[in-house]
């Protein structure tokens, strides 16, 4: 199996940062059949994470402010770093995708890929080695195969694999969002732009899983507990299938349709004063809709008054006109 850049500009619900995305694509790739990571239904679990963790693997190391819960990082001696306040707590802050964080993991980091053979720089005299390649991608793959994630992963339990990776359920709504994302973007489906696009890939989902039987809920558009069910559902069946090739990431293509050219001698209706002023009616008033309600109501009976004014003109001339003609024609 192969995972893209594609895929995870696809997933992302926001801005991107290329460079993350490649570091983490070219890791997964490279590191991640040996830890079992490349299962469509772990994949989708692990990719959920780390865009929670990295707002749509946009940033790669954690913001410092210096916020009030980050300087008490200085003197956190659970993290590993000094009982002092050294500047241990910026050293040590936040790196890689899933936020390697303090002395301890630092330091564990560097002594597992040791121990994989994989030649580390020392990345408890500089942490910022972590943010190079190829350790940026591979940190969160350490992180996620020492905490026995593919467990949780394969139980469909996202729930603890948040508190695993989080410590709590901080960002658990964002990160049940990106799973989702993910599975229906691993699976091969378009999740287009925006909420509404989304919504409709989901139903499409949900219509084409009750027919199969794996899911059993209503066919609504929301991603909810049984949608997320039938989704890991579909990421086994996916790994096990005799293509081990991810789906790659459908684009859909706007189909011209052929529309019936009217005779040359067929006259294109004209608009008249009465199309005019319903148009302009629509028009103002979505241009005023902004405005307060009381606006809108004044707005609207003023209109109204213009039109009742208009539809009496337009009849009288019409009765006027009749009379003249009928005047000349010398009819009744």
């Amino acid at each position: 199996m192969k995972l893209t850049a594609a895929h995870l500009k696809a997933i992302a619900l926001g801005p991107t940062d290329v460079s993350n995305i490649n570091s983490i694509v070219d890791s997964v790739n490279k590191y991640g059949p040996k830890f079992g990571m490349l299962a469509p239904h772990r994949l989708a679990q692990f990719i959920a994470q780390l865009g929670g963790e990295s707002a749509g693997f946009r940033y790669d190391r954690e913001i410092w402010g210096p916020t009030k819960q980050q300087r008490k990082y200085d003197t956190r001696t659970d993290l590993g770093n000094s009982p002092e306040r050294d500047g241990d707590g910026k050293k040590y802050k936040g790196h890689g995708p899933i936020q390697v964080t303090g002395r301890y993991n630092t330091e564990a980091f560097f002594k597992w890929c040791k121990a994989q053979g994989y030649n580390p720089p020392s990345f408890v005299d500089n942490p910022e080695f972590i943010n190079t390649d190829p350790w940026e991608g591979l940190s969160a793959i350490w992180y996620w195969e020492t905490r026995n994630l593919n467990k949780w992963a394969d139980q469909n339990d996202i729930e603890t694999v948040r508190k695993r990776v989080n410590g709590g359920l901080n960002g658990f709504d964002l990160v049940l969002t990106y799973y989702t994302r993910a599975g229906l973007v691993l699976l091969g489906r378009n999740i287009g732009k925006g909420s509404k696009a989304f919504e409709n890939a989901v139903r499409k989902f949900q219509e084409h899983a009750k027919a199969d039987g794996s899911y059993k809920g209503e066919i609504d558009g929301d991603d909810g507990p049984k949608t997320r069910a039938a989704l890991h559902a579909a990421l086994v069946k996916l790994g096990k299938a005799t293509q081990t090739q991810l789906s790659p990431v459908v684009e859909e293509k706007t189909v011209e349709k052929k529309v019936a050219v009217s005779p040359k001698d067929v006259e294109k209706p004209k608009k008249d004063i009465f199309t005019i002023f319903i148009t302009g009616i629509l028009a103002a008033f979505n241009t005023f809709s902004g405005l307060d309600w009381r606006v809108q109501m004044a707005i609207f009976a003023f209109m109204a008054i213009g039109f009742i004014l208009l539809l009496t003109g337009r009849l009288n001339l019409a009765k006027s006109a009749k009379q003249i003609r009928l005047a000349i024609e010398g009819g009744p």
